[in-house]
């Protein structure tokens, strides 16, 4: 049995496309040619920072993450997110305030513990973070919607439909209100302009008509009909 990865995990550019991006650093290098494009220099903190967010986002995709004792793999990632850095999205830490004045023994605490997918030594710390945007609970919800709905065609129709499903999911899980409202645009953006695990399986549709001549590659004409 041989597995191949579902993704490259380095995107190779064309000769036409290096050229472009860098021509494109050139200008995000330059402050004199930035004021000739009339682009302002907070605008491209802001670019590079997207592009960094979707860079991780799709990163977190290629993950083979399992659900865990958990419902989906977006409540796993929220889990792995608060056990590996303290962030809270689902109000976890409120755990700590639900089991005062209970008593149980070493082995039924790590048996709880375990069940619930928490570490019990990040409960022990009242910080409030700062907002944040984390790629791996973006990713793990377009994963999310993705299997549940399907693909989807980019229209506005659409566009609500995934939008109330990940505000029904969000908020079902109790994540916080910033966190639900700082990732909404984030998961969109991943669910109809991420084609990371759909590239491979695509590449045929991007084939020139002389390739598809000389490898008999057949052209199916399927649309899809509403009535």
């Amino acid at each position: 049995m041989i597995l191949h990865a579902v993704a490259e995990s380095t995107t190779r550019l064309s000769i036409w496309q290096r050229i472009k991006r860098n021509i494109g650093d050139l200008i995000l290098e330059s402050s004199l040619l930035q004021t000739l494009c009339c682009y302002t220099s907070g605008e491209i903190e802001n670019f590079a920072v997207d592009q960094k967010i979707r860079s991780e986002i799709r990163a977190s995709m290629r993950e083979h993450a399992g659900y865990g004792f958990q419902v989906n793999c977006v409540e796993q990632s929220t889990r792995d997110i608060f056990n590996e850095t303290g962030y809270d999205l689902c109000d976890h830490s409120q755990l700590k305030v639900a089991n005062i004045g209970i008593k149980r023994t070493f082995k039924e605490w790590d048996s709880y513990f375990l069940k619930l997918g928490i570490n019990p030594l990040k409960l022990s710390s009242d910080e409030l973070l700062p907002a944040c945007v984390v790629p791996k609970f973006a990713a793990s919800m377009a994963l999310h919607l993705r299997a549940k709905l399907g693909r989807l065609a980019p229209n506005e129709a659409n566009m609500l439909l995934v939008e109330r499903e990940y505000l029904r999911v969000a908020r079902g899980m109790h994540v916080r209100d910033v966190d639900i409202v700082s990732h909404q645009q984030f998961v969109l953006n991943a669910v109809f302009g991420e084609d990371l695990l759909d590239h491979i399986a695509l590449t045929r549709s991007r084939l020139p008509a002389w390739m598809k001549w000389a490898f008999d590659v057949p052209s199916l004409n399927a649309h899809p009909q509403a009535c």
